[in-house]
C-alpha cells in the first residue's frame, strides 16, 4: 500500500500537468484552426496566408496558456522562455508549411 502512496504522491503532478499541456494545445489548435477557416470562409483568404495570421494569433495564446497554466510553477524568466518558444514554434511551422 505504502508503494502505491508513492507513486500516487510522485506521479499525480506530472500526470495533471500533462492533462494541462493537453488541454492548452488542444485549445490552440482549435482556435488556430477557427481562425484559418473564418479568414478562408468569410474574408476569401488564400489558406496558405490565413494559416500565417493563425499561426500567430495562436501562438500568442499556446505561450501565455502554457506559461500561466500549465508551467505556472516555472521559475524561467519570460525574456528566457519567450525566445526559445518563438525559434522553436516558427522552424516547426516553416517544415510543415
Amino acid at each position: 500500500m505504502n508503494r502505491y502512496r508513492r507513486l500516487y504522491q510522485n506521479y499525480l503532478p506530472l500526470f495533471l500537468q500533462l492533462c494541462r499541456f493537453g488541454v492548452v494545445g488542444l485549445a490552440a489548435a482549435a482556435f488556430h484552426f477557427s481562425i484559418v477557416v473564418g479568414l478562408v470562409q468569410t474574408f476569401a483568404f488564400a489558406p496558405l496566408v490565413a494559416n500565417v495570421f493563425a499561426f500567430f494569433i495562436s501562438f500568442q495564446m499556446s505561450y501565455w496558456g502554457h506559461r500561466r497554466i500549465t508551467f505556472s510553477g516555472t521559475a524561467v524568466l519570460h525574456r528566457e522562455a519567450y525566445p526559445k518558444l518563438v525559434l522553436v514554434q516558427v522552424l516547426t511551422f516553416c517544415a510543415n508549411e
